[in-house]
Parts: C-alpha cells; sequence; structure tokens
C-alpha cells in the first residue's frame, strides 16, 4: 500500500508539470499552484536518502525517465543512448541549467555518477559495473562497463540517479534542493516536516509544457485531516489509506 502511494504521489506531480497537448497547439503560461496533501514527511533534500519520489521529482530530474507502464524507457536530460556490452554512451540534452545558475553538462553528470557510485548507499550498486566515466564534450559522455549490463540505461532512469548541482554537492547543505526541475524549492516559505512550497524556475529547459505555477506539499498523516482538507478545498489532491 505504502508504495503504491508513493508512486500514485509521483505520477500525480509529474501530471501537473507536463501538459500533455496535440501538434501545433499553443500551451498557457504556467498559472494557478497545486496543493498536495502527502503522508510523507520530508527530513532533508538529499535525494540518495529518500524513501520514494513524492518530493524528489518536484526539483530534481534524471538523464532517463520511465514511462507510467513502469517499463518504457525515455529521453530526459539524456537524449539518447547507445548500450553495448562494453559501454554506454549518451547525448545530453543542451540548454540546461540547475536552479543556481551551474551549467548541466557532461562534466556535471559525471560528478553525480562518481557521487552516487562513491555514496555507501543502496544506490551505490546501481553503478557497480561502471569502471570508468568518459567525457566527450559538454554534451556527450561514455559510462566504460566492467562487463555487460543490459539493464544499465534503465538504473539511470531511477530516483538514486537524480542531477544534483556540482557546486551545491560541495556546500553538502541538504536542507536545501538545487536541481534542474520545473520548479526551485522556497526555503523560506515552507516549514520543514509540515509544508514544502516550491516556484516556477523560470529558465527551465520545457518551460511550455509545465502545468502550474507552485506547488505546495502539505505533510498530513492523519487520514481524516487529509480527507477534510480535499473537501474543504485546502489540497486539490491527497493521499490516504481505503
Amino acid at each position: 500500500m505504502k508504495t503504491q502511494m508513493l508512486l500514485r504521489g509521483a505520477v500525480v506531480i509529474a501530471a501537473a508539470a507536463f501538459v500533455l497537448g496535440t501538434a501545433g497547439s499553443v500551451t498557457a503560461a504556467p498559472k494557478g499552484t497545486l496543493n498536495y496533501a502527502t503522508m510523507i514527511q520530508n527530513k532533508n533534500w538529499n535525494p540518495l536518502v529518500r524513501s520514494g519520489e513524492t518530493y524528489t521529482r518536484i526539483p530534481f530530474e534524471g538523464l532517463i525517465r520511465v514511462e507510467p507502464d513502469g517499463f518504457t524507457l525515455k529521453p530526459h536530460l539524456a537524449t539518447a543512448w547507445e548500450l553495448t556490452p562494453t559501454e554506454l554512451s549518451l547525448t545530453l540534452r543542451s540548454g540546461v541549467v540547475f536552479h543556481d545558475g551551474t551549467a548541466f553538462n557532461a562534466a556535471a553528470v559525471k560528478t553525480n555518477l562518481e557521487w552516487t557510485k562513491t555514496s555507501g548507499t543502496q544506490w551505490a550498486a546501481t553503478l557497480d559495473t561502471v569502471d570508468d566515466i568518459v567525457v566527450k564534450d559538454d554534451t556527450h559522455i561514455t559510462l566504460k562497463l566492467r562487463r555487460p549490463t543490459p539493464t544499465m540505461a534503465a538504473r539511470l532512469a531511477t530516483r538514486g540517479l537524480y542531477m544534483v548541482s556540482p557546486k551545491f554537492l560541495e556546500t553538502k547543505d541538504w536542507t536545501k534542493a538545487v536541481g534542474t526541475g520545473p520548479w526551485t524549492y522556497d526555503a523560506e516559505a515552507s516549514q520543514v516536516g509540515t509544508k514544502e512550497v516550491f516556484r516556477l524556475f523560470p529558465k527551465y529547459w520545457a518551460l511550455d509544457k509545465v502545468g502550474v505555477e507552485s506547488v505546495v506539499m502539505h505533510a498530513i498523516q492523519d487520514p481524516n485531516v487529509a480527507l477534510n482538507a480535499l473537501r474543504t478545498g485546502l489540497v486539490d489532491v491527497a493521499e490516504m489509506t481505503s
């Protein structure tokens, strides 16, 4: 039940982020606020120690994403990839910046992968077959594999491989979140463990596909309180047990 709720939360938030339209249609500017009630409390913003994607999928993004069907891989910060028995080559999206203004490029990806690989967390095993990481230029990077790893592309689609600003990684200050996602974390307006506030990132690489201007996550663990919040319009979406 808990896992299902976490996945459902990530899907709902993602649906708010991207407005699906037909070719040639004009997407309206992001507006309004999505108020979301979750049973999960956020303790810090280190994506490697989170129990799910309910919070982390808002400010952070990965190289590859998984479709709602649970297995189909789609490009995201990486626009293309090629996997062989000896390496995984990635082509990265250009024109992307982190919330602190740091450029997203192959060097930033290498920093993140090395950080994860040496983190000592469960996600370190995701990169256990990576023997070397070679930066070819700003938009091309290759993971040299110690042995054939058919699941390597899928591994990069997990939440343990979300991209964090290399500059921010040096601070080790996990009271903030600095990724490339549609919304930036507003620490001043937030109340840790109770309410987390996110504002539209004006330099987001897919700004025309963002649905709402802001997201507010409300930590409400009592299902009765969450239901009342939903009924009275305090929140638009609520997680609760049946």
